[in-house]
Order: structure tokens, then C-alpha cells, then sequence
């Protein structure tokens, strides 16, 4: 049975403490009721979730999906997940795209008619229609019931890893030759060719006006590879392009002044591999790359709610240099380091390929591509935990839904399609604690220290499994932050608010 109960309790703030800037979710529109309704979480590939992970992780669940899963699992309405195939089915005319529900159970299954993997990541709209891509050179639309809506052939394989949709509700996905833009009907409202393997990864200015795409083009006469990063409004047109020596197929990161962040390495100075800041007109903001190179190939970054950026790449560390996760804060200045032990790297070289998340605790969550391990580092850079995945490949972005559980979706390549186990939910490990220990009444108890500066602890307890929801209001009653939301089991527990730029005064928390 699930309670609701509402308490209110006063804290005050000392005084003004200087933080990054905030990041705070950007409502949209056109997409579904979701923290995950695309493969990066919001349009803006901030991987970034509102809600929190586990601290101390156990696997919940493993479900067999025989094709493996690729650029999925996303979240729809009611914990829904979604995901497409990543094996081909050889031998057999078809392959799938699949819907399950929050315990990985299939709620419907449809078939492409085609052996070719579903591979491009699905994004869906406010009204829970799917989309997605196939090898097969076909794009799907599908209703909320799984049936088809619509589906649209190309002359190239659909495989984008971060398709999005706009504030009026039109789709934008990209071929190995093209960006596309379709309304809700399928009917095509512009398509861009400007070279080979455009957009791996879409993401958009938080108006909502302006879409950001990488691109290669390669010049077969010349033997060169051109790279670029184009800003294209809603009719095509393309605002300005940022060429750059390399860069990565990861999708854009775009913050809410719209200063986006890629990986790779400048013309300005193609002896760096960095993690590069530009301002909305495309110009350098600055770079980060002091005794670390950014990986140019793959992934993306993330920014939590600080401002603060982390991404995958070497840093040197006595002498050579370590596959790590670096994290600079949000005008380019060094935090912290985590380089992964030796021990994690097995026999291949640990590579992230897929987007870094975070949740809204600044965990960032990362799963090695060829499986073996997620990881789970701190705010601080130090390592919260690590939980064995097996040899699976990886190439999907984590999800966290409001209850904190991690989904993953994994696979072992093209060519592997009998495989089980593949898609698995990890949660918070249950309490052990006796019956008698329980809470007996819902309590939530007096913050401390108050008034406090930089940081005070908030303690609620709860004598049976609830949904919680644990808010920050100022004086006009506007809810600022939200500490947790989601269910939790009986029992007493305790989080921690930092003050993130608040101004001297007077909260309350519910």
C-alpha cells in the first residue's frame, strides 16, 4: 500500500556560497511524461537525470532478448522500456523492436520484416508514438500500441544513436548519407546530404530552435576525412558550421545558455585531443586538455546539475596515460580525475563508448564497452562502486528511472544472436533489518545544522514501502530542487542539501 504524507520543516541559509551554473531541467513539450524518452535523456544530451542511482547497487533482474539490444533501453510513460536489435537474424526475414515494461516483460513485439538490426536508438513523442531506424534502410513510425504508424525508406542504413523530436512534435533522425526531418505524418519537411556518416548523435538549443549535428565527409580523391559540427534551424538551413581536425560520433552537449560541448581535436590545434567548449555562433570557448587527451572516436559527455562536465578519456598518471573519467567544472577548470585500475581492462583496451549519465546527486555512471563492469563514481571522483556485467558488449546509454533503478541493454556484436541475460535492471540493495527495527510512524526530522552553510542533512523515515518525494521551496513557495522522488522501502534514511548559489534566507523543505 502506498501513503501519501506531507511534511514541512524550516531551514535557513547562512550565507552566499559560489557555485557553477545551475543546470535545471528544461520542460519539452512534444516528448513523453519520461525522465528517459530519448537515448541520451533530454534533447540537449545533457545525460543528465533528475532522480538518484543506487548507492549500493545489486542486480534486480536479467531478461533474454536473443538479438542483443543496441543504443536502448529508453523510458517511456508508467517505467515502460524500449529497444531495437543489434544482431542480425540471418537465416530468418525478420528482426525486432521491442516494448517491455518496467520488469523487462514484453508488453508487444514488432517485427521489421526484415533480417537487419534495429539499431538506430528510438526516441518517442508526447503521445507515446515510437521511432526508430533500421540497417535495412528503413525508418519506423509506430503507434503506442506497437502497430504501424508509418515507415519511410532511405538509400542508406538508419543508425543514429541519439534521434530527437522538436517543440511542434517533427522527428529528426540521420542516414549514413543524411540528416532527415519528418512531421507526425512521415511526410519529409527537409533533407540534408553533405558527405558519408552524418549525425551519430542529434541534439538541440534549449529553445528548441536550433538543431546541432557532427558530420565526416570524406574525400575519396584526396584520401582526407573533413569533420564538422553544423547548427541547423527547423527548415533546413543550415546557421553555420565548425569544421574541426577530428571528431567524435558522440551526440553534442548543449547546456541552457546553449554553449555546446564536443570531443575531438580544433584546426585551431589538431595536437590536442580535448574536450571543447563553443559559444552558440560555433566560435571556441575554451578547451580543456592539460596531460589528457578526450576520446575522439566515441561517447559523449555529461553535465550534472552544478554545471560540472565529465567525459571519457587518458590521463597521464605516473609516467603514462590511463583510460579515466575526467571531470572539469563549467568554465574548463580541472575537478577530478578517476583512472580506471588495470585490473578492469582485461584483454582489450577499456573504452566508454556510450553517452556518460548522471544523476541528480552528480554520480556519473559508466559501463566499459566490452561489458565486465558499470561503474559508479562520485561526485568527488571516487570510485561509489563497480558490479560485473560479464563479457556483453555495450553500446547504449545507461537509464534511471524515478525509482532509481539503472537499466542497460547489451549485446555481443552483429554476428551474435543466441544470446540471454541481456537486458538487466539494477537497483538499491533491500535493508537487512529486523521487522521490530522498522519506523513505526512516517517522521521527518529537523535538518541539521540550521542554519547551515555549505551543507545541511535531512533525515525521514518511513514504516512501510512508499512513494517519496523530498522538495527545497523558497518563501513564494517555488519548489527549487528535488532532493529524491521515487519509492522507497521501510526504513530511516538520511540526504544531504548543498547549498548550490542560493542567496542568504529562509527554505523549506516537504
Amino acid at each position: 500500500m502506498k501513503n501519501i504524507k506531507s511534511f514541512l520543516l524550516l531551514i535557513m541559509l547562512l550565507n552566499i556560497v559560489s557555485f557553477s551554473q545551475t543546470q535545471e531541467k528544461i520542460p519539452w513539450s512534444s516528448l513523453a511524461d519520461s525522465p528517459w524518452p530519448v537515448a541520451r535523456g533530454d534533447v540537449q544530451g545533457t545525460g543528465r537525470s533528475e532522480f538518484v542511482g543506487p548507492k549500493n547497487p545489486i542486480i534486480l533482474w536479467k531478461k533474454t532478448y536473443p538479438l542483443g539490444i543496441s543504443n536502448g533501453p529508453i523510458m517511456g510513460n508508467n517505467g515502460k522500456l524500449y529497444f531495437g536489435t543489434m544482431a542480425g537474424n540471418f537465416g530468418f526475414n525478420e528482426s525486432y523492436f521491442y516494448c517491455t515494461d518496467s520488469e523487462g516483460e514484453l508488453i508487444w513485439r514488432f517485427s521489421t520484416n526484415s533480417w537487419f538490426p534495429n539499431e538506430s536508438a528510438p526516441v518517442i513523442d508526447l503521445n507515446e508514438n515510437v521511432y526508430f531506424g533500421t540497417s535495412n534502410n528503413k525508418f519506423f513510425a509506430l503507434n503506442i500500441d506497437g502497430t504501424l504508424k508509418w515507415k519511410h525508406s532511405s538509400n542508406s542504413a538508419y543508425n543514429s544513436s541519439n534521434n530527437v523530436i522538436d517543440k511542434y512534435g517533427n522527428i529528426y533522425t540521420a542516414s549514413d548519407d543524411s540528416l532527415f526531418s519528418f512531421n507526425i505524418n512521415g511526410e519529409i519537411i527537409f533533407k540534408i546530404s553533405v558527405g558519408s556518416i552524418l549525425a551519430k548523435g542529434l541534439s538541440f538549443s534549449p529553445s528548441g530552435d536550433t538543431l546541432y549535428a557532427p558530420a565526416s565527409i570524406h574525400d575519396s580523391k584526396e584520401g582526407i576525412t573533413y569533420y564538422f559540427l553544423y547548427a541547423i534551424n527547423l527548415s533546413g538551413e543550415i546557421l553555420w558550421q565548425k569544421e574541426f581536425d577530428q571528431l567524435n560520433r558522440g551526440t553534442p552537449l548543449v547546456d541552457n545558455s546553449n554553449n555546446i560541448y564536443v570531443q575531438g581535436r580544433t584546426i585551431e590545434d589538431p595536437q590536442k585531443r580535448s574536450l571543447i567548449s563553443l559559444n552558440p555562433d560555433g566560435s571556441i570557448k575554451w578547451e580543456f586538455s592539460d596531460n589528457i587527451t578526450a576520446d575522439i572516436w566515441f561517447g559523449s559527455p555529461t553535465m550534472d546539475h552544478e554545471g560540472n562536465i565529465s567525459f571519457f578519456g587518458s590521463a597521464k598518471i605516473d609516467g603514462e596515460f590511463r583510460p579515466s573519467i575526467i571531470s572539469v567544472d563549467y568554465y574548463g577548470n580541472l575537478r577530478w580525475i578517476y583512472p580506471f585500475e588495470e585490473e578492469d581492462w582485461f584483454v582489450f583496451p577499456l573504452e566508454i563508448v556510450h553517452g556518460l549519465i548522471c544523476d541528480a546527486d552528480g554520480t556519473v555512471y559508466a559501463a566499459a564497452e566490452r561489458g565486465y563492469y558499470m561503474y559508479a563514481i562520485n561526485k568527488n571522483g571516487e570510485l561509489l562502486w563497480k558490479i560485473p556485467l560479464g563479457d556483453y558488449y555495450i553500446f547504449g546509454n545507461p537509464v534511471i528511472g524515478k525509482d532509481g533503478i539503472i537499466y542497460l541493454g547489451m549485446h555481443r556484436g552483429a554476428f551474435a544472436n543466441n544470446l540471454v541475460d541481456n537486458l538487466i535492471a539494477i537497483g538499491e540493495k533491500p535493508n537487512s533489518v529486523n521487522e521490530e527495527e522498522l519506523p513505526s510512524v512516517y517522521k521527518l526530522e529537523q535538518n541539521y545544522p540550521n542554519p547551515f552553510n555549505p551543507s545541511t542533512t535531512i533525515k525521514f523515515s518511513l514504516p512501510e514501502r512508499s512513494e517519496v518525494k523530498l522538495s527545497i521551496f523558497n518563501l513564494l513557495g517555488q519548489e527549487i530542487e528535488i532532493l529524491f522522488q521515487g519509492e522507497k522501502e521501510a526504513g530511516s534514511y538520511e540526504y544531504v542539501f548543498e547549498n548550490k548559489s542560493l542567496s542568504t534566507g529562509v527554505y523549506f523543505y516537504v
